[in-house]
């Protein structure tokens, strides 16, 4: 799926979202059986109350829930390691332990779990599936869980900050150029696939 694909589908499904049951079924009308389908099946998630508004609960509160533990995608979840308006992300690692491997596991919990978060999170998803690139962390999985809380499992890099990296090795100003182009080249791949990252701040 295109980024242009994704883009029309939000666009439509926030204008049916919004519409009166008569305009609403104008719009999806006017749209071709694909793009129509797509947002109809989204439509339908929220008024099954998978997907709620901001101010109501889903069942089964996170904030009353240990999520540590939990197997999702033939992984467990060991600890939360990043909060954000999207959602929480948990290191994770192989249930069976045929062999090793982490994985970082993100997942929509509520209160954030509104319709435009949870469609932004889908549409996250499908972009990360489509980029392939050595500095972009590649998607392994996705799904739902039990509580119908989407969430998709990514490769797992155990790094840190990068000027933090610089400072502790004591790089000079070329080799810190030299490594930053790593993410610049990340970032004008994915820029040239249409996709841009809005959360990318200068620090």
């Amino acid at each position: 799926m295109t980024p242009d694909r994704l883009q029309q589908i939000e666009e439509l499904f926030h204008s049916a979202r919004e519409a009166s049951s008569g305009e609403r079924a104008a719009l999806l009308q006017q749209a071709d059986p694909g793009l129509r389908c797509e947002v109809e099946s989204l439509l339908a998630l929220q008024n099954d109350h998978l997907i709620l508004d901001r101010s109501a609960q889903l069942p089964g509160d996170p904030t009353m829930t240990v999520m540590e533990g939990r197997r999702l995608s033939g992984y467990t979840l060991l600890r939360e390691i990043g909060r954000g308006g999207m959602g929480s992300v948990y290191a994770a690692e192989r249930s069976d332990k045929t062999f090793h491997r982490q994985a970082a596991i993100k997942l929509v919990l509520p209160p954030a779990n509104s319709a435009a978060i949870v469609v932004r999170f889908q549409l996250e998803r499908e972009i990360l599936a489509s980029l392939d690139h050595p500095n972009i962390a590649k998607l392994l999985d996705a799904g739902a869980t039990e509580e119908g809380w989407p969430y998709f499992v990514m490769e797992f890099v155990d790094g840190q900050p990068i000027d933090r990296w610089c400072d502790e090795r004591k790089l000079n100003t070329s080799q810190r150029v030299e490594l930053f182009r790593g993410v610049i080249n990340a970032v004008g791949w994915a820029h040239q696939h249409l996709v841009v990252h809005r959360d990318l701040k200068p620090g």
